[in-house]
């Protein structure tokens, strides 16, 4: 009998707990909010994708986690478009404010650190955005990124240490046959 009503009391408090966080729409909702080449200084589009990341209010930028699926980067104008509803953790309450930031990089990899440092990358600084509140009745619509990302997320590629190394090992190469002559 007791497992019967444990079961019972599960079951009728899932749907409180499914709902129990934060929600925010994935998208550009400004002009600064733009995915462009730090070389160039022109939007990327095909061939780049994009993440939300979340954290809890306050997170730094390695304690977030990486919600809901990637999502292209619109060719030309470099933004993001219709990425779709994405629902915080259970560390944010409906309404609340959290931590985000947007990851993009070059390729169709699922996620920025499956990129690698080969890849064209970047990513925003982490900011604070509200989230909606989809429990009250009638349910909130989900929260914009709104002003905590305002300014352009720039990509670029970023070496790795053992391309550092190679060019300081060449450089010492041309000094030393400079010196014997």
């Amino acid at each position: 009998m007791k497992a019967y009503i444990a079961t019972a009391l599960a079951a009728a408090l899932l749907p409180l707990s499914v709902h129990a966080q934060g929600t925010v729409n994935f998208a550009t909702a400004n002009a600064n909010q733009v995915v462009r080449d730090q070389l160039t200084g022109l939007a990327v589009g095909a061939g780049y994708t994009a993440a939300l990341y979340w954290g809890i209010a306050g997170a730094t930028e390695a304690q977030l986690v990486q919600i809901g699926a990637s999502w292209p980067v619109t060719a030309g104008n470099g933004f993001i478009i219709n990425g779709g509803t994405r629902t915080t953790g259970n560390g944010t309450a409906p309404g609340a404010t959290a931590a985000f930031q947007v990851r993009a990089w070059a390729g169709s990899a699922l996620t920025y650190e499956a990129a690698g440092a080969a890849a064209s990358r970047g990513k925003t600084v982490v900011f604070a955005n509200a989230t909606g509140d989809p429990t009250s009745q009638p349910p909130g619509t989900p929260a914009a990124l709104g002003a905590g990302w305002n300014t352009p997320l720039l990509v670029s590629v970023i070496p790795e240490p053992s391309t550092y190394a190679l060019a300081a090992l060449g450089v010492g190469a041309l000094l030393l046959f400079r010196r014997r002559k």
